[in-house]
This record gives structure tokens, sequence and C-alpha cells, in this order.
């Protein structure tokens, strides 16, 4: 099992200052193997914050940051690879579909993460799954293995995990936009988008995914099995 975080569109502190209380409580160092950030960290603060995690970080450069960042980066993880892009030209395109399936395929990649989005979107073989909060389930004390794989101690009151979810899979490999970590807005946002992130747990070539997601200080956590990730 490897525990991989990816977070981006932090936009810190031009349009919000901070990440949430919330989320900076369970993202500690010790929890996390793999960080894969999507970029718009806009100052450095939030690669050290990251930095701090755990020793394998990976941060590409949003179209907001200055810094000196890669566009893309290729990273090994168990029996998988990542294909982490930045929010610049070369960006995932919006939604998944064809255009991102052939960027994946080009970069030689199982899984391609990428930001911009604002908005979780976890997409298997053509076909949107997981995202928001919310679903049957129950408690956090029922969801098994992630809360147990991460050490997180949490209220009962104040967290849900939603039910499980198939996201396929099916041999065709996996795009990830983790949405934005601290609900920072854009001008076309008609409403401002909630703070996400979304935790992977790798298990040989399957994933479960677990998106984060901050409402009205209650964390909420819903889970998204694929099966079967491959090139």
């Amino acid at each position: 099992m490897v525990l991989v975080l990816v977070i981006g569109d932090f936009h810190v502190p031009h349009r919000v200052p901070s990440l949430p209380a919330r989320f900076r409580s369970l993202l500690v160092a010790g929890r996390i193997h793999v960080v894969l950030c999507t970029g718009n960290l806009c100052t450095d603060e939030m690669g050290a914050y990251l930095r701090s995690l755990c020793p394998r970080v990976f941060i590409v450069r949003g179209d907001m940051d200055e810094l000196d960042l890669p566009d893309r980066l290729i990273v090994p993880v168990g029996s998988l690879t990542f294909g982490v892009m930045g929010t610049g030209a070369a960006s995932m395109p919006p939604g998944g579909g064809a255009a991102a399936e052939a960027i994946r395929r080009d970069m030689g990649v199982d899984v391609l993460v990428g930001g911009g989005g604002h908005a979780v979107r976890l997409v298997a073989g053509g076909s949107p799954g997981g995202g928001g909060g919310g679903g049957g389930g129950g408690g956090v004390g029922g969801m098994g293995g992630m809360g147990m794989g991460l050490g997180l101690s949490w209220g009962e009151e104040s967290s849900k995990v939603g039910g499980r979810r198939s996201g396929g899979g099916g041999g065709r490999g996996l795009l990830v936009d983790p949405g934005t970590a601290t609900g920072a807005p854009r001008v076309t946002d008609v409403v401002p988008p909630v703070p996400t992130f979304v935790l992977l747990d790798v298990q040989g070539y399957k994933i479960i995914a677990y998106t984060y997601t901050l409402e009205a200080d209650d964390v909420h956590v819903d889970r998204t099995v694929f099966d079967s990730i491959k090139k």
C-alpha cells in the first residue's frame, strides 16, 4: 500500500490566506508516502509545507506560479507510473475525454494528474467517477482501510464517508484533478468552489481514491475504487 496525496491550486495568499486548518490537521508528516502537486502554490511557503509531509514530493508549475518548477513530471509509484501536469499552456484538457487520454498515452503513464479545474475529477476509461462528499455510507468509523491507514482520528459528528463507488478502470488508465485545496475562486466561478484534495491508496494495479471535501467546517470523504489501472 502506497498513499499518494494529490493536491493543488492553492493560490495562497493572492486569493485565499492559507490552507484550511481542518485540512492541515489531517495532512501531517508520517501519514503520506508521496505528494503530487498540480501547482499554483504562488509562494514557496506552501511548497515547504508539502515537503515537510514526506520525502517524495513532486510539484509542477501552475499558470500563476513564478517559482522555478517543471511543467511536467513522470513519477513511478509502486506498480504504476504517474504523469503530473501543471496548469499552464500544456495543462490537462478540461473534462478529461479523448484529448486528456491522448496526453496520458503520449506520456506513457498509467495515471495522469492535472489541475486548473477547481473541482475534483476522477475519470477512468473515459467515464467520470468520484468527487464530492455525501452518498450513503455512515460515519468515519465504518470506512475501512483509509482512516486506519493514515492513522486519522476525527469526530463522528463532523466527518462522513460516502459509500463505495466502482470507478471501473478496465486497463484504460486514470485521469485525476484534485480540485482546489483552499477553495480559491476564479473570475468565471458563479458559485465559489469548495476546498478539496484527493488521497490515492495504490495497491498494485488497483487504486482506491478518497476525495476530501470541506463544507461548513465539516470534512466529508467519498471513496471510489478503480480495480485495474494499466497503460
